[in-house]
Order: structure tokens, then C-alpha cells, then sequence
């Protein structure tokens, strides 16, 4: 039987990933957007970025925030938190990161330390005036 392109069992034979997996992850996403008006976040970081087709994975996740009406909401979409090592992608990536779609000049969204500030990472982190030093101050 022939699979028909772009449905969940199509993804499976390309990825591996099984398309109950593939379901499951598009079904909660799209639920939790529309319970909260687009306030569902796809935050990630430099992994993803490192492997050869990682612009498809970011087009995926782009896409499944535009589907799902997350983009330009507060409290939804896409969140990079630390730089883009890999420039690959950047071309699908920068009208979301900045804005372009919607406002001119772009906007600089700030980042790392909002997700440092916010997440409470620094009542969590141990990290003592010593050991930034460096050994020849």
C-alpha cells in the first residue's frame, strides 16, 4: 500500500520517530495552543543546530507554531537560547527571532538573560565569585 505524503506514517519511514510519537507531540502542542491562545513556546538550544539537515528541523517547529497561531503571541513562540552557531537555517529562522514579519525596524529580543531570570536558574546555580576569577588576578 502506498503511503500518502506528509502524514504521520510518511514522517515515520523518513525519520524513524514512530508516528504515534509524531501524533502525540503535534495533538498536545496544538491542544495546549488553543487552550491558551498561542501561548505554547518551542524553546531550544544549540543541539539541534549541530546535525546536517537541521534547517527541516527548525522548518518543522516553525511550522508547528504558525499552524498553531503561537507566533507574535506573548507567551508563545519560538525561543533560542544561545547563539546561532550554524547559519544554515537562518533564513527561516530571523523573521521569527526578529520580528520582521510584523514591524519595522526590527526588534532585538533579548534572551539569555530573561531565560537565566525567569526560569529561577540563579537561585539554583552555584556558581561563586571564585571560581570566575582567573587564576592570574
Amino acid at each position: 500500500a502506498e503511503i500518502k505524503p506528509y502524514t504521520p506514517a510518511w514522517g515515520e519511514q523518513i525519520t524513524g520517530v514512530p508516528r504515534q510519537y509524531i501524533e502525540t507531540i503535534a495533538r498536545e502542542f496544538a491542544d495546549t495552543a488553543h487552550k491558551t491562545h498561542g501561548r505554547s513556546m518551542i524553546i531550544l538550544g544549540a543541539g539541534v543546530n549541530h546535525w546536517y539537515h537541521m534547517d527541516m528541523n527548525y522548518r518543522g517547529m516553525i511550522n508547528m507554531l504558525i499552524f498553531c497561531g503561537c507566533v507574535g503571541q506573548s507567551g508563545g513562540g519560538w525561543a533560542h537560547y544561545v547563539g546561532q552557531e550554524k547559519l544554515r537555517p537562518q533564513t527561516g529562522w530571523l523573521p521569527l527571532a526578529f520580528a520582521l514579519d510584523w514591524n519595522r525596524p526590527p526588534r532585538q529580543m533579548n534572551s539569555t538573560s530573561f531565560f537565566y531570570n525567569h526560569s529561577s536558574q540563579w537561585r539554583y546555580e552555584k556558581v561563586s565569585a571564585q571560581e570566575l576569577l582567573s587564576p592570574l588576578a
